[in-house]
């Protein structure tokens, strides 16, 4: 079998470990073994057991050939029941399974015989004393044999000279083979015991040299998956080869790791810092709520970050009897929307020193951050007023989601629908000053995409208008508590938030 067959067969041996290479190498290195072990046993025994045929071949020929000699040799005296005894006598050292003094016809009379011959048997005898007397060539071997290899005995007749018309039949197991098979297969067997203790051994060497060190670099690894960066690989008896540079090579990217996560981390800590800077300012301008507290103000501000690009703020317009409110949410997240932020705010608290007309204001500031800008970023932004006498509020919304003012009584709301584009898009654009009449009790409401937006785990969208029949379902309560009802239902509605989310709610004194 081939090393990608073995292979295969391995890995479906032990499916639930394929990705064991320690498993792998145990059954491809046991399957090669047994493999080697079989080949090496099978030629040994095939090379033995051809010599071992040949001595046995040889021997029982030597011994046929002294027999017959010895037979022929001998005076035998008396009848044919002397003479068998006589020849029980001369072969009695040679411990035959066999022997009868036969007629030419292959029949041995009663008493001529040490048991009796088996079925055929007669009839062989003839067949071979039929081609002993048949041999005209004088230099043919005077006796017939037959090899019996599976149990190393050996069947020969001859005849006795001197009686021309008797033969000797015997059988005779050749002991000597029987014992060089024996001391074959001990051998076979001290050869494959070497073999197994060599391949033990060699596993071993092979476990202790490569694997011990593989798993000291998974468990390593591991360690340093699991935070441990001061993990190294040690070998106990450190060797030069390939794996001990493969080591040496993880030692020193684990350091190298190391100072390089240290200066990430130091990089991040002091960005924290600096975030934590830029959320303090950034609280410092949105959070001027104390200023509206006639309003009873519900303010949720989550910055998905640390920084917002979400701003909203604030402006008691005493001189003008009114109350200016800002909500912007710049585009993308984190610091980039955050710096943005603080650019609009910077520029609407100049923009409202010198005019409070919300046409007036989202222009202007609409120009300011075209011309800065470029309109590679943007924001989206809604300034509303809102006067105390009137009971008006006045709005321009530059493309931010329309805020609503809904009126508990009738439990109708109207929404402040955009007249134009984000700021800093495009210059020069008419936006239009809108209005609306907001009685006392009624409820300003103004909220960022990430509540709208906020998905589920299925990506479904919280939405707008769910939002919406929520608050009209709570209308009549506190702006605090309306507050408090729609953020729980938007985060039990939320697996994960994606964007900054605001929600501001306000009551009309």
């Amino acid at each position: 079998m081939s090393i990608p067959g073995i292979r295969w067969l391995a890995l479906r041996l032990v499916p639930f470990k394929r990705s064991s290479l320690r498993t792998q190498l145990a059954l491809v290195y046991s399957a090669l073994a047994l493999a080697n072990l079989l080949f090496f046993s099978v030629v040994v025994f095939e090379n033995q057991s051809d010599i071992l045929l040949q001595l046995f071949k040889l021997q029982s020929e030597r011994i046929t050939r002294d027999l017959a000699r010895a037979a022929n040799q001998a005076q035998y005296p008396g009848d044919a029941v002397d003479r068998f005894a006589a020849l029980k006598r001369e072969f009695a050292e040679r411990s035959p399974r066999q022997l009868a003094l036969v007629n030419s016809s292959g029949l041995a009379l009663e008493g001529l015989r040490l048991a009796p011959l088996s079925p055929g048997a007669s009839a062989r005898l003839a067949n071979q004393i039929a081609r002993l007397r048949a041999q005209a060539d004088v230099f043919a071997e005077p006796y017939s044999i037959h090899l019996n290899e599976s149990d190393f005995s050996v069947d020969f007749v001859f005849p006795l000279t001197r009686r021309p018309d008797e033969f000797i039949a015997a059988t005779i197991d050749i002991h000597s083979m029987k014992d060089r098979l024996g001391a074959m297969y001990v051998q076979i067997g001290v050869a494959a015991a070497w073999v197994v203790l060599f391949h033990i051994a060699f596993a071993i060497y092979v476990f202790r040299v490569i694997l011990r060190r593989v798993d000291s670099l998974r468990a390593t690894s591991a360690l340093i998956e699991a935070g441990d960066l001061g993990a190294s690989v040690a070998w106990t008896r450190p060797v030069g080869d390939e794996l001990n540079a493969l080591g040496n090579s993880f030692n020193s990217m684990a350091v190298a790791l190391r100072e390089k996560v240290g200066t990430i981390s130091r990089q991040k800590e002091a960005m924290e810092k600096e975030l934590a800077i830029g959320q303090m300012v950034q609280q410092l301008i949105v959070n001027n709520s104390a200023d509206i507290a006639h309003f009873g103000p519900f303010i949720e501000y989550q910055p998905l970050r640390m920084v917002s690009g979400d701003v909203y703020k604030f402006y008691e317009l005493k001189r003008e009897g009114a109350m200016g409110v800002f909500f912007g949410d710049a585009s993308g997240h984190g610091v980039s929307a955050a710096l943005i932020t603080s650019l609009v705010i910077n520029h609407l608290d100049r923009i409202v020193r010198e005019d409070v007309n919300p046409q007036v204001v989202i222009s202007k500031l609409n120009e300011a951050l075209a011309a800065k800008l470029d309109g590679s970023q943007y924001t989206t932004g809604c300034f509303l007023l809102f006067h105390y006498a009137r009971k008006m509020a006045y709005f321009c919304n530059a493309g931010h989601l329309p805020p609503l003012f809904i009126r508990p009584g009738n439990r109708k709301y109207v929404e402040a629908e955009a007249s134009g584009p984000p700021v800093g898009i495009m210059s020069g654009f008419p936006f239009r000053l809108q209005a609306v009449q907001v009685a006392s009790g009624d409820l300003i409401v103004i909220y960022s995409d990430g509540l709208s937006e906020a998905m589920d785990r299925n990506n479904e969208l919280y939405t707008a208008e769910r939002m919406t029949a929520l608050i009209l379902e709570n209308c009549e309560r506190d702006p605090e508590e309306i507050g408090r009802i729609v953020l729980a239902d938007v985060r039990s509605f939320c697996s994960e938030f994606h964007d900054d989310l605001s929600l501001i709610i306000l009551r009309a004194p």
